[in-house]
């Protein structure tokens, strides 16, 4: 799933994709699609599918460095989650940052289901 891309009429969906991917070094073959209902205060989030598994791993690997892009700066590419996965994530991500708010020495992240913290470097 990637989140982020602007959303125009008569796009060219494949193009914004693949310029996304090319930012972080791959090339793979894929199809996008737009998923939820249009509305015009919020973009839709893109579904992206991939023919190996080995490559979805590569790409949500590279896809942090998208945070330091000057032209995706605000792409976020993420695992695509079912309906329950989607409302954990959520919340773990809602207490993630309460903690991050308590104690400002250290970085918190939530990885394989749980939050993890370390201090600041």
């Amino acid at each position: 799933m990637v989140f982020g891309i602007s959303e125009e009429t008569g796009e060219n969906l494949i193009n914004k994709v693949a310029a996304v991917f090319e930012e972080i070094s791959e090339k793979p073959s894929f199809e996008a699609a737009r998923i939820g209902k249009e509305s015009t205060d919020k973009t839709r989030p893109v579904k992206v599918s991939l023919r190996s598994s080995d490559t979805v791993h590569q790409i949500l690997a590279k896809a942090k460095t998208l945070k330091t892009s000057t032209t995706h700066r605000s792409v976020y590419i993420g695992p695509d989650r079912s309906p329950e996965e989607r409302a954990k994530q959520k919340e773990l991500v809602t207490e993630m940052k309460r903690r991050a708010n308590e104690d400002s020495s250290k970085q918190f992240y939530v990885r394989s289901g749980r939050i993890f913290s370390r201090d600041k470097p």
